[in-house]
C-alpha cells in the first residue's frame, strides 16, 4: 500500500474525465475505488487516500 499511489490516482481522477465520472457516479465508494485504482496497478488504504486527496485537494473535514 502506498500514499503515492493514492496520490497517482487522485491526479489520474482530475485528468481522466472518464475515471472521474465513474468514481462519482459511485459516490466515491471504496469498491469502486479500489476497483479503478488495482487497473491502474495503484494499491492503497482508504487513509491513503484521504491523506492524499487532503494534500491535493484540501477538502476534507472531521
Amino acid at each position: 500500500m502506498s500514499l503515492a499511489d493514492a496520490r497517482l490516482f487522485v491526479t489520474e481522477v482530475e485528468v481522466n474525465p472518464d475515471l472521474r465520472a465513474w468514481v462519482a457516479a459511485a459516490h466515491w465508494d471504496m469498491a469502486v475505488v479500489f476497483d479503478a485504482a488495482a487497473q491502474l496497478n495503484l494499491s492503497f488504504t482508504e487513509d491513503e487516500l484521504s491523506t492524499a486527496l487532503d494534500q491535493l485537494w484540501g477538502i476534507l473535514g472531521e
